[in-house]
């Protein structure tokens, strides 16, 4: 009951928005809406790269500014609804939750699959209004992934593809990351520890029916994002 609670709370525009803003202002918090004037809204289930996306593009253009790391629906409506473009990384159920997991350790299994279903569900109903952005893609291929997303910014903040220096780009935003946590233990990089730890989480979470779910709607949104 207060799984699904947390779920549409995350889902509802206008209680989110609300909740979000109060928190900002009275409980020093840090939600990054997709409000207007804002140049991109990057969100992704947790642990999916979001962190990567984001200190990457900014690393390639310092002035833009991004909406980021609800990694709500809530999010997802608010840059749609203000004509934000939307980027979105999926990575496969299993290895998106088992990292996610061992990094929060105290997060709810059910709750991490059921979040995992309702984010993607809704991404794959609005396919056509966002861009995809694979983990693997995004990992492998940085600069084909910035070539993706820099048509959709404004005219005065697309990148000059052919002055990017790739491998510099990519190891300043590492080094970032690996600046801006403190808590090792919550650092989106990969460790030989967290490595370890993920091989139980992973065997609980095979049986869990709604990983099945979950691995359906990941394929539905491969299938319509390669048709494109």
């Amino acid at each position: 009951m207060l799984q699904q609670f947390r779920i549409n709370l995350k889902s509802n525009l206008l209680i989110y928005k609300y909740y979000a803003n109060f928190k900002n202002r009275f409980m020093n918090g840090h939600y990054s809406l997709a409000k207007t004037g804002i140049d991109l809204c990057i969100e992704a289930y947790p642990s999916s790269a979001n962190t990567y996306l984001q200190s990457l593009l900014e690393e390639v253009n310092k002035d833009l500014t991004t909406a980021h790391h609800t990694h709500s629906v809530a999010n997802m409506k608010m840059a749609l609804v203000n004509d934000i473009p939307l980027v979105v990384i999926i990575r496969k159920p299993l290895d998106a939750i088992t990292s996610r997991l061992v990094r929060f350790p105290n997060t709810n299994t059910n709750f991490a699959l059921l979040e995992y279903y309702s984010f993607y569900s809704y991404v794959l109903n609005n396919i056509n209004n966002l861009v995809i952005i694979n983990f693997s893609e995004l990992i492998n291929s940085p600069l084909g992934v910035i070539e993706r997303v820099n048509p959709r910014l404004s005219q005065n903040k697309q990148i000059d593809i052919s002055k990017i220096d790739i491998e510099r780009i990519v190891e300043n935003t590492k080094k970032k990351i690996i600046e801006g946590e403190n808590d090792n233990e919550k650092l989106a990089l990969p460790s030989e520890k967290r490595e370890l730890e993920k091989d139980h989480i992973k065997s609980v979470l095979e049986q869990n029916e709604i990983l099945i779910d979950c691995d359906k709607i990941y394929n539905e949104i491969l299938k319509n994002m390669y048709k494109k």
